[in-house]
């Protein structure tokens, strides 16, 4: 299972024997075998269906031709030992010539590398760093700090690893992910899957799997761990969000793939061998399924899972499940043809999206009616003719729009709490503090007085309907974050002060133009938030098929975190040496 043999043929790792396993891997990729030649190995299996039968204690004589024949038998079977049965898709004339005839599943390899990590580095009982791991390096004749000792109680003391968390550590980890709110619709309340009592997360889906080790962990180990040992758990983060988007540059596959491969050997390097299974190892081969298959998205099982479930809720009579089911299917088959035929009547089964009829933008909680001052007024009629033409070119303005835009708003304007539009909810910061939610953090790009394109971030403070009498246009009055207060570090991370604004002469900004952000308090430095970026659904409403045609001002926020090469063998630090929280058995 070592990944060292598809790194490059004269690469150091290779020659080292310490960092790794005990042994040098002079071994090159394994041969990738063709639809053709992998039906060439099955072609003669024969599937037994049902239960072999016990053979008894009487053996009847066999002659010498039976026992060649046997014989030749055997040795066929050996050969194609690692087959058990001939799948039916071979019946199809094409699946021979498949490149890709069955997909690797990323929603299930995430879900269990995701808790395989979180088992290793919390160790609530499932890790996979126990006493028969230790004892297997002590038999490889590795890392000896780590082998385990035995006191003259008798008992078993496993020192800790560079992996091994204390437990201050620990709770570090878990309070800075249940104190994390992100945007409706974004995940499951993270909150919920943290037991600060235990000490570990409880109850986690597939989904949060996901969201947990593409978003959420990179930013809760920044203060804990060896850097060396955070910047590989955070590089393999980083992987799993590259190869789970939905628009993939075939150009930087390669790179991809190098960067994974040199990731999963400095994993080689600190982790135990017993932490990679077939899951830790089915990784490698996600790139070359995206090159033939597409952007992972596309082969995912959640569209099947979400339909299990709707399945599963036909079974009225759990005595006949498929019957059940095959019941309730006919009749909504039945019913929905029926309503083809029928006016004014609504799909079932197809739940309406919390967005659909939304995008330009309708207001969800918390109306008002205010007067507007005249500085307040002026300010933000302004804001509407200076950036109306961003959005809409001043060609595409009827000359009706033009003339309601010079007369000015109404006096009285709206305000709302909570807005829907381009796909976000956004709520206000009094808002945000009554929900378990955080739906006030924004992004804009703008221009800077040196005509470069910055990045501004900030919270909704007001949100405003300004009323043209024959349109309204939604304004966000937000409290920005002072440019010089935004850095991005040395791991990729973009880090904001919420606590100095500036800008207080241009507080708002149209609604239409502003991207949704959520906010992780920093847990290197308290007084700093880290940015992630929010998550909205847009294609397949109001007939939009295609996200960035839609909106041309959305920008993805890459992580280029530093993977140190270990040059020289007995460089790596196998051992905790800030902390001696060891394990004892």
């Amino acid at each position: 299972m070592g990944h060292r043999r598809f790194l490059p043929r004269y690469h150091p790792y290779r020659n080292m024997r310490k960092n790794f396993n005990g042994h040098r891997d002079t071994a090159g990729p394994p041969t990738e075998l063709t639809g053709t030649e992998v039906h060439n190995l099955v072609v003669g299996i024969t599937n037994e269906f049902g239960k072999k039968r016990k053979v008894g204690k009487r053996k009847e004589k066999s002659t010498s031709k039976e026992k060649t024949e046997e014989h030749v038998e055997k040795q066929k079977t050996k050969e194609r030992s690692m087959w058990k049965k001939k799948s039916i898709f071979w019946r199809l004339p094409y699946w021979k010539d498949l490149e890709v005839r069955h997909c690797i599943d990323l929603m299930h390899v995430e879900k269990n590398v995701c808790e395989s990590l979180m088992g290793l580095l919390l160790n609530p009982g499932t890790t996979k760093d126990g006493l028969n791991a230790r004892r297997d390096l002590e038999d490889m004749g590795v890392r000896s700090e780590l082998h385990p000792i035995t006191t003259e109680s008798g008992r078993v003391y496993l020192p800790p690893a560079c992996y091994t968390l204390s437990k201050e550590e620990k709770i570090d980890l878990l309070t800075c992910l249940s104190g994390i709110k992100v945007p409706s619709g974004y995940s499951s309340r993270i909150s919920r899957l943290v037991s600060l009592q235990d000490l570990k997360l409880v109850g986690m889906k597939s989904h949060d799997c996901h969201v947990l080790i593409t978003q959420l962990l990179p930013v809760a180990i920044r203060n804990i761990l060896p850097p060396k040992v955070r910047h590989t758990i955070q590089r393999l983060c980083s992987f799993f969000h590259a190869i789970g988007q939905k628009i993939i540059d075939p150009e930087g596959l390669d790179e991809l793939q190098v960067e994974l491969v040199r990731t999963l050997c400095h994993l080689e390097m600190y982790f135990p061998p017993t932490f990679f299974d077939i899951m830790e190892h089915l990784p490698v081969h996600l790139v070359r399924q995206t090159k033939c298959c597409g952007p992972a998205f596309m082969t995912q099982m959640y569209p099947c899972e979400r339909y299990l479930g709707i399945l599963k809720g036909y079974v009225r009579n759990r005595s006949h499940p498929e019957g059940s089911i095959i019941e309730s299917y006919t009749t909504e088959e039945a019913i929905e043809f029926c309503v083809d035929y029928m006016s004014e009547t609504s799909s079932i089964g197809l739940p309406r999206s919390h967005h659909e009829g939304r995008l330009d933008g309708v207001g969800t909680v918390g109306r008002k009616t205010i007067r507007l001052d005249r500085k307040v007024y002026d300010k933000a009629h302004f804001t509407v003719l200076q950036h109306m033409t961003e959005v809409v070119p001043l060609q595409n303005l009827s000359s009706e729009t033009l003339q309601w835009l010079s007369q000015g708003p109404e006096w009285s304007a709206t305000t709302w709490q909570g807005y829907d539009i381009n796909g976000y909810t956004f709520h206000t910061v009094k808002q945000d503090s009554k929900c378990t939610v955080q739906n006030s953090g924004l992004r804009i790009e703008a221009a800077s007085d040196g005509g470069r394109r910055d990045q501004y971030y900030g919270k909704v403070e007001q949100i405003l309907e300004l009323d043209y009498l024959k349109f309204k246009v939604p304004l966000f009055r937000c409290r920005w974050v002072d440019l010089r207060n935004v850095k991005v570090d040395n791991e990729g991370f973009t880090t904001v002060n919420l606590a100095n604004n500036a800008y207080k002469d241009e507080p708002f900004v149209l609604a239409k133009q502003v991207v949704q952000v959520f906010y992780i308090v920093d847990p290197c430095n308290k007084k700093l938030h880290v940015v992630r970026e929010g998550k909205r659904r847009i294609v397949g409403l109001d007939n939009i098929a295609d996200e960035d045609d839609y909106n041309q001002h959305v920008h993805g926020i890459g992580q280029e975190i530093p993977l140190e090469e270990e040059e020289e063998e007995d460089e790596v630090q196998y051992a905790r040496v800030d902390h001696e929280e060891g394990l004892f058995l």
